[in-house]
């Protein structure tokens, strides 16, 4: 059956076209509100991927603090050669090594320093460093790139106590 414009009154009309209107703007305010959230959401995953690397790179370091730092073994600790710290380079040894995965392992060493101001409560300096490797690298290889991945933490040692005295990355 159609239905022309003549079978019904001015003023049925006016009344569907007042119904028609709301449901108009009501689809239309979704609609909108629909897109917003969709543009928050692929914001907020592309900040997520902005993220991903750094928060892999620093769980590596919290897993080599956490597993070797926290039951250091300071009968592997070097004397350093140097009065102090020795510089880190491309002579560095790197004796001991820790594997994050297959692909990753971390090569560190273990210096102390025997600093001619001793206290008299005995307080023993150590450091450890250590660098991010691939094993499609060979071990005794230390380029640009590694040299950027090095950490290194001073522990203090006093009466067989060891604190974490400072943390860095080295670039």
């Amino acid at each position: 059956m159609i239905i022309t414009l003549n079978q019904f009154s001015m003023s049925e009309v006016r009344q569907r076209g007042f119904v028609s209107l709301p449901i108009l703007l009501l689809s239309f305010s979704i609609a909108g509100m629909t897109m917003i959230f969709y543009e928050k959401v692929s914001d907020s995953k592309k900040w997520q991927a902005l993220q991903a690397p750094m928060v892999g790179e620093n769980a590596v370091w919290t897993q080599f603090s956490v597993a070797l730092l926290s039951q250091i073994d300071t009968s592997k600790a070097v004397l350093s050669s140097c009065n102090g710290f020795c510089p880190i380079d491309e002579n560095t040894n790197w004796p001991y090594e820790f594997q994050i995965n297959r692909d990753v392992k971390l090569f560190w060493n273990l210096e102390t320093v025997d600093f001619l101001s001793t206290t008299p409560d005995e307080v023993v300096w150590y450091r450890a460093c250590a660098y991010k490797h691939s094993s499609l690298l060979p071990k005794n290889l230390i380029d640009g790139q590694n040299l950027k991945n090095i950490h290194c933490w001073w522990l203090k040692e006093r009466a067989n106590q060891y604190n974490l005295m400072s943390h860095i990355h080295i670039q």
